[in-house]
């Protein structure tokens, strides 16, 4: 069964009240040492909502941290709330929504810790959010009155959260990006806008897709996705077939070429029904002037080259050697010339 996709309508509510019939749950599991400070923080407030801004506050000026690889709390479950508000002070969303929780609890507050996403990237060439899961986030919803459920993200009062959520916020503003990156990230935002398009024509087939299919627009639509996706296709094969010729090639044929083209330069070819040895003595009465040592190392070279290719003794060792003699050869036909 193939899932269809989802419609999801988006606004924000976050610091905005509303009403509902909600579980009122004041219960906590440990953690005395927060529930002890809460109590005494909710005796010193005027009421809920003063409790519930001091608790923010206190995050926002107590030292907090925050990290995606914060330590771990190695204590129990009833006392982990305790280590991180108290000690370690460094933490996630989850951190700081589970401690605001328990204490507003602790101050006879109704309240629940909500899982959910925060943020998006806004598509306008699709006009829809990618929600990823590096969007993912908790907060807190608290009773402050009979059936009137206010919500709070501790969070985003740390300021090294502040600074990561800023930064989140400038690197989803696509549109506005300069340079080479922005180019980049809007070309990929289209091609994703282009295939969510196409996905929808196929697989919702609604009445809009019917007429675009009527009209053509649809079949431009996919002849344009595969030719996309033949040429993605070479783009990604191409280097790959490359790199496996490449490691794939006989460095002995590499070493022979360059041979036979080093004696190209002087001027000798080596017949078809001439062997390697029988050319490398001829090339060397042929050209003495390239010198005792530029002669031998041909020769040799033919000899190697021949022992290491028939005989099957191409190591390592072997490939330096004829380097080494080609390397003689060249030079001597510098000085000849």
């Amino acid at each position: 069964n193939i899932p269809l996709p989802q419609t999801a309508h988006l606004s924000s509510l976050t610091g905005a009240g509303f009403y509902a019939d909600m579980e009122s749950i004041v219960a906590i599991d440990g953690q005395p040492k927060l529930v002890a400070w809460a109590q005494d923080l909710r005796a010193q407030s005027a009421d809920n909502r003063d409790f519930a801004a001091r608790l923010m506050l206190y995050f926002a000026k107590g030292g907090f941290g925050y990290s995606l690889t914060p330590p771990r709390l190695r204590d129990p479950p009833q006392l982990r709330m305790d280590r991180f508000f108290f000690d370690s002070k460094i933490g996630y969303c989850s951190h700081f929504a589970a401690s605001m929780a328990i204490a507003l609890r602790a101050g006879g507050i109704a309240t629940n810790v909500v899982l959910g996403f925060s943020g998006g990237e806004w598509n306008a060439y699709g006009n829809y959010y990618v929600v990823r899961q590096s969007d993912a986030h908790a907060w807190v919803e608290a009773e402050l009155a009979p059936g009137f459920w206010h919500r709070f993200d501790p969070t985003r009062m740390v300021p090294a959260a502040q600074a990561r959520f800023q930064e989140q916020a400038n690197a989803r503003d696509v549109i506005n990006q300069t340079g080479i990156q922005g180019a980049w990230r809007r070309g990929l935002q289209r091609l994703d806008a282009f295939v969510v398009q196409l996905n929808n024509d196929i697989i919702l087939y609604d009445e809009a897709a019917r007429r675009e299919l009527l009209s053509g627009v649809f079949f431009g639509r996919l002849v344009s996705f595969v030719i996309f996706w033949l040429l993605g296709s070479l783009v990604f094969a191409l280097p790959l077939m490359m790199l496996r010729w490449y490691s794939q090639r006989d460095p002995l044929q590499i070493l022979d070429r360059a041979f036979a083209h080093l004696a190209r330069r002087r001027g000798l070819q080596r017949r078809a029904d001439e062997g390697r040895l029988a050319f490398a003595r001829r090339w060397r009465v042929a050209q003495p002037a390239i010198g005792s040592a530029g002669g031998i190392a041909i020769e040799q070279f033919a000899e190697a080259w021949c022992r290491a290719f028939f005989v099957g003794v191409a190591d390592q060792t072997q490939r330096t050697r004829l380097s080494a003699l080609l390397k003689t050869i060249r030079q001597s036909g510098r000085k000849q010339g």
